[in-house]
């Protein structure tokens, strides 16, 4: 299969392309984990968390990207007081 789109060019279509890239597999991860274990395409999102990694070398900011995603698509809570936060792990 060839890539028609060429990450190693110069060019940024939106000026943002690598954050969008990221965002968009930190969703992705998130979605597939959240079907039920016969339905999750378990090889594709373990390359997807790899090729994540590689993008965000620092293992807590792929963290914060999954976590980010999960809070935003109601599968964790949005805590904005993190002593809320704290009573919500007791």
């Amino acid at each position: 299969m060839t890539n028609p789109l060429d990450l190693s060019a110069s060019t940024d279509v939106t000026g943002r392309d690598y954050d969008i890239l990221v965002k968009a597999l930190a969703y992705a991860i998130t979605a597939i984990d959240s079907l039920p274990r016969i339905r999750q395409e378990v090889s594709d999102c373990d390359d997807m968390r790899r090729l994540l990694a590689a993008m965000r070398p620092n293992t807590r900011w792929h963290r914060e990207e999954i976590m980010a995603a999960r809070r935003h698509m109601g599968f964790e809570p949005f805590f904005l007081d993190p002593q809320d936060h704290q009573r919500h792990l007791n």
